[in-house]
Formats: structure tokens, sequence, C-alpha cells
């Protein structure tokens, strides 16, 4: 019985390691959108560098918390759901808003149900909105897909 339970516990952990990128970002709305699901926790993250090696700025993570209702399908960076607790460096933020650096580069993720990650990587002018977005790669994902450009 237990060497049931592990493998069907395993079995599902690498079939949900196969799944493909699910969401993209709109640049007309300036807004991430999910294809099939919601948006139950995403981090932003600024892969840009200052000269002296250091993070230009802290993630900002977003966890949906309302257990009443259903995460959103999509996230205008200009307003931030109510239902969601914002994190900017893991300190608790009362920030309604997502500003994006100018000339940045930020890798944005999304988990779901087993914890696993899709992301898209993007990149932003000099006032701060998203011009480019390419989907990553993810672990074990059996295809060998490249990234897909979205330009």
């Amino acid at each position: 019985m237990n060497r049931k339970v592990t493998f069907i516990i395993c079995s599902l952990l690498l079939c949900s390691c196969n799944r493909e990128v699910d969401f993209y970002f709109n640049f007309g709305s300036q807004s991430l959108c999910v294809y099939k699901s919601s948006f139950y926790n995403l981090s932003i993250e600024n892969d840009s560098i200052t000269p002296g090696g250091k993070s230009y700025e802290g993630a900002i993570s977003l966890f949906w918390t309302d257990s009443a209702n259903s995460p959103p399908r999509r996230i205008y960076l200009d307003r931030i759901p109510k239902g969601y607790s914002v994190y900017r460096g893991g300190i608790k933020s009362s920030e309604k808003r997502i500003s994006l650096k100018g000339n940045s580069v930020y890798t944005i993720t999304s988990t779901g149900i087993a914890a696993v990650g899709c992301s898209i990587k993007v990149w932003t002018n000099h006032r701060g909105e998203v011009i480019k977005a390419i989907q990553m790669p993810q672990l074990g994902n059996a295809n060998g897909d490249s990234q897909r450009n979205y330009e």
C-alpha cells in the first residue's frame, strides 16, 4: 500500500513538471494573463544588477489570500486586485500597483497547484513599460522546448 501511494504521488509530480507556461504578458493593456487557471502566487524579480553587483530592488510577491473567491485570470500592473497580499523584498507592503523599473529585465513566475512554477522574462523601456516577453523553459520539460518569443 505504501509503495502504491508513493508511486502515485511521484507520477503526479513528474507529470506536473511537464506543464507548459500557461500565462503571457499583454503589451497593450500592460497586464499578465493566464490561459487556463488563475494567479494564486506570483513573483516578479528584477534580474538587473547595479555596477557593484547588487540587486536594484527586492522581489515583488503576490499571494492570493481570499478563500471565498477565486483569483483573477488577469492582473493589470497599475492595479493589484483585492484579495492579494503583496510583499516587496519579503516585507509586507500596502502597494496597490506594480511599478517596474525602466530599462530592466524581470523574471515573472506563477505557481499553482503542486507549486509547479511557470516563468516568463520581460524587458522594460525607459518608462518601465514592458516591451518584450519570452517564455522560459521549465525544469523537467520533456519536450525540450526552447524559449517562445511573444513580441
